[in-house]
């Protein structure tokens, strides 16, 4: 128990700050310093993708706007 409540030693990059295999109780502190400074980043991703969702919204509607309308054969 003990081990857990010690900062993990280990040299902070990006990449291991993801793998969540490596953090103890004791990196709680810089893991929230992690969430607080990626908020700001997380949010323009998520506003991207709103964009990026409408567009294609957009993009599909018009793509059905252009089709001719398909003309039914019946079979004789």
């Amino acid at each position: 128990m003990e081990k857990s409540r010690n900062p993990a030693m280990r040299p902070k990059t990006t990449q291991e700050d993801l793998e969540t295999s490596v953090w103890t109780f004791g990196d709680l502190p810089a893991m929230s310093d992690t969430i607080r400074s990626s908020e700001g980043d997380l949010l323009e991703l998520v506003d991207a993708m709103f964009t990026v969702q409408k567009g294609l919204a957009d993009l599909q509607r018009l793509v059905l706007k252009s089709e001719p309308p398909v003309p039914l054969i019946w079979p004789f």
